[in-house]
């Protein structure tokens, strides 16, 4: 399960800090965990203000490209610490 990968290399990583280290990564998490998910920008919306700020014809088809091949698709892996 990658959950239970993740909190072990999180925790191993927390076993090296000294206790100042671990107050600031405390006060960190408590911080994250109240924050409100971002939400992402549209990809209309961006491209719109690419074209605005006039983004290279070139680069904005490959943006529109990868956006219309790679969006709405579901990457199991994005999660996976390496």
């Amino acid at each position: 399960m990658v959950t239970s990968t993740l909190e072990q290399q999180i925790l191993e990583q927390v076993h090296r800090l000294d206790d100042e280290q671990k107050r600031e990564l405390l006060n960190y998490a408590r911080m994250l965990s109240q924050q409100e998910t971002p939400r992402g920008t549209p990809a209309e919306e961006f491209i719109a203000s690419a074209i605005a700020a006039n983004f290279d014809h070139k680069d904005l088809q490959e943006i529109t490209q990868a956006t219309e091949e790679d969006c709405e698709r579901i990457d199991a892996d994005w999660a996976t610490v390496k």
